[in-house]
């Protein structure tokens, strides 16, 4: 399922736009539900330390691995935007991915982790060119695609090892867009 931010502006916008274009292709290639999250939110928990939320309108929740799905992903911003004198703003993204693989790829005799990560940057690499994004690395493993997060991965609740048949990628991506001229739209 494709979870929307209602109303979205400035990079919401974009991300919005992505996921809309992304979800589709994906879910075709993938077995089993598939839960795509717009923005979360990097918050502090009661430890002081970072954990990646969804607010659903009322309240803010975590959004890693639901075993009752074969997949999930969501994306964060990864740092500062940096401003150009002609209004142009450039903002780095991450893409994260939580899936089961054997609920998304089928059972095989193989880990089919390559498969699943390749699916989905061979429709990033062509659709998010497409709208104006860049993808810049690919990683995968907890520490690395949780990095903005450390809370998440100290967290207790979050029992998600990278081992058969879970596996958890992530792309990090650039975009340059002019705020103004995607909110006239």
């Amino acid at each position: 399922m494709l979870i929307d931010k209602p109303n979205p502006i400035g990079i919401d916008k974009l991300i919005s736009s992505l996921q809309k274009k992304i979800y589709p292709l994906i879910a075709a290639k993938w077995q089993g539900v598939f839960n795509m999250y717009p923005r979360i939110y990097r918050n502090q928990d009661d430890k002081n330390d970072y954990v990646a939320e969804f607010f659903d309108g009322k309240d803010y929740r975590e959004v890693y691995f639901d075993d009752t799905v074969a997949g999930l992903s969501f994306v964060g911003l990864s740092g500062e935007s940096t401003l150009a004198d002609d209004g142009i703003e450039n903002t780095n993204i991450h893409i994260v991915f939580f899936v089961d693989l054997i609920k998304i790829k089928g059972a095989s005799s193989q880990r089919l982790d390559e498969e699943a990560r390749l699916d989905v940057q061979g429709i990033l690499d062509t659709i998010g060119r497409n709208q104006g994004f860049v993808l810049r690395k690919v990683g995968s493993g907890i520490d690395y695609c949780l990095k903005e997060y450390p809370g998440s991965r100290q967290s207790e609740g979050l029992k998600f090892r990278d081992q058969h048949p879970l596996h958890c990628f992530r792309f990090d991506l650039a975009v340059w867009y002019s705020p103004t001229l995607i909110n006239c739209s």
